[in-house]
Parts: structure tokens; C-alpha cells; sequence
């Protein structure tokens, strides 16, 4: 596994995001039904702005924004597989 930064944990769920691979397209803010994404004010590597959770709205883990992303860089974890994993770091 890879070990990314965590964009949102609650509900035993966590909402994982691979800055490094997105490319910007924005489809996980456009089918998020919560409006819970925005893109990011920091660029990644491949010059583009990830998203971000927007400040004061709730993921419900539905998992749209994971399976629309064409990159596989944004993704719903049960919090119980990060048991025991070392490097997962808190960004949100």
C-alpha cells in the first residue's frame, strides 16, 4: 500500500486522496451530491489543484467521486484496514 495523505475520516470510513495523480479533471467535484470537494489552492506535481474538502460540509462516503475518477487518486477506506499502518498523515 501506498501511504497518502487522509482527507476525511468519520463513520469508521476514511476518504483518501493521491494528490500526485490527479490530473485536475475535476469529475469527483462535479459528482459529489454533498458538494463536499473543491479544488485545492496548492498545486501537486503534475501542475494541476487537487481537490480538498470544502470547509464545514460532511462526506457521506457515497463513493461517486471514487468510481468517476479516471486516475484512481480518491478513494473510500473502512478505517479498520488502516489498523497497524504506519505513515497514513492526517491533511484535513
Amino acid at each position: 500500500m501506498v501511504f497518502i495523505p487522509l482527507l476525511y475520516k468519520a463513520k469508521g470510513k476514511v476518504l483518501f486522496l493521491q494528490r500526485e495523480r490527479c490530473k485536475g479533471c475535476n469529475l469527483c467535484i462535479e459528482v459529489c451530491p454533498t458538494e463536499c470537494l473543491e479544488p485545492s489552492s496548492e498545486l501537486n506535481s503534475r501542475v494541476q489543484y487537487p481537490p480538498q474538502l470544502v470547509e464545514g460540509k460532511e462526506c457521506k462516503f457515497c463513493g461517486l467521486c471514487e468510481i468517476t475518477c479516471p486516475d484512481f487518486s480518491i478513494y473510500v477506506v473502512e478505517e479498520s484496514e488502516l489498523e497497524g499502518k504506519e505513515g497514513v498523515e492526517q491533511s484535513a
